[in-house]
This record gives C-alpha cells, structure tokens and sequence, in this order.
C-alpha cells in the first residue's frame, strides 16, 4: 500500500517495508538532512532504496525512496512530474499517466482523504525495470 502524496518533497518509505532491498547512503542521509512530519516531529533521513514495483496495470516502474520511519511508503506527486509523467485527480481516485496519454501506469483510491495504491513490491534483482518514477 502507497499513498500518492502531493504535499511530499520526495518518495519515502520504512526500510522494513522493503525487504530485500539495501539501504545506500543518499546526499541527504550524508549530510543528515531529514524529513518534517505533519506534526513538526523530524525524521531522520536513513539512506535510499531504489524499489522494483508493478502497477496494476502491470507497468514496471523503478523508484528512489529515501528510507526513513514512516507508517506508509509515501509517493511524492512533485517527484513523479519531475520525472516526466503527469498525474490526473478526481475526486474519487488519481491516476499516473505518461504525458498525453490515457493510459493510467497506476491508480489510487481516494479513502478517507487519502489516495491509495497497492504497488507491487518486486525482488530487488528483478530485470527490466525501464520505467523510472524517480
């Protein structure tokens, strides 16, 4: 489960949520540069993971989360434009797309205010991951 998050400045996820995966260190980890909650509370940044993961489309997307203790991977909405896609709100659901296309990468729900996405978390050795949702 990740939550499209357009307030978030990057994607960041527990690395317990990534089994299999290393922790490497990142810029922000080296220069112990952390992450503001919600409630004002700092989160230490931990390294990166670079995750394998399927949407349910099937599309293969290859994404750098910064590992940090979170209840829920977050997916940075900034992050995801930056990397050349466009991501479509409704009110009951958004959508990742590729510029001009109608063919959604990935979906999430709108639950309780949130939008909310099952992302399959592929092993860290899977081959062919092109797409990069940086």
């Amino acid at each position: 489960e990740v939550i499209l998050d357009s307030g978030a400045a990057d994607h960041v996820a527990d690395a317990a949520s990534a089994p299999g995966y290393t922790v490497e260190p990142s810029k922000g980890s080296r220069m112990n540069v952390g992450f503001i909650a919600a409630n004002g509370e700092r989160i230490a940044n931990e390294g990166q993971m670079k995750l394998n993961l399927v949407g349910g489309t099937g599309a293969e997307i290859q994404s750098t989360f910064q590992a940090c203790k979170v209840n829920r991977p977050l997916w940075s909405v900034a992050k995801i434009c930056d990397s050349g896609y466009e991501v479509l709100f409704t009110s009951t659901a958004a959508h990742v797309r590729s510029p001009g296309s109608t063919d959604n990468i990935c979906s999430f729900d709108k639950i309780g205010g949130l939008y909310v996405g099952n992302l399959q978390l592929r092993s860290p050795k899977s081959e062919g991951f092109s797409r990069q949702g940086k």
